[in-house]
């Protein structure tokens, strides 16, 4: 199945989905692995379509849409 569509189009959607849930929570995050390859082109694509200056820090960087913290890390398992 062909992926299409923005990332940040489509994370602020699940950001919708996970606010709109039937559930309290203190905190919500998605923890997302890629590979560095993956982790270096999502860090450049969100910094750019999102006009925001994000920081890197140990291979892992965050962007929070709504509710949501996206937590953005290199697996090191595959390396």
């Amino acid at each position: 199945m062909e992926k299409k569509g923005e990332i940040l189009t489509q994370m602020a959607l699940i950001s919708d989905l996970f606010e709109r849930a039937n559930m309290k929570s203190e905190d919500t995050s998605v923890i997302v692995m890629t590979s560095e390859d993956e982790f270096d082109r999502l860090f450049n694509l969100i910094t750019k379509k999102a006009n925001l200056k994000l920081n890197k820090t140990d291979n892992t960087f965050s962007v929070k849409i709504g509710v949501v913290e996206y937590v953005f890390s290199v697996n090191k398992s595959n390396v």
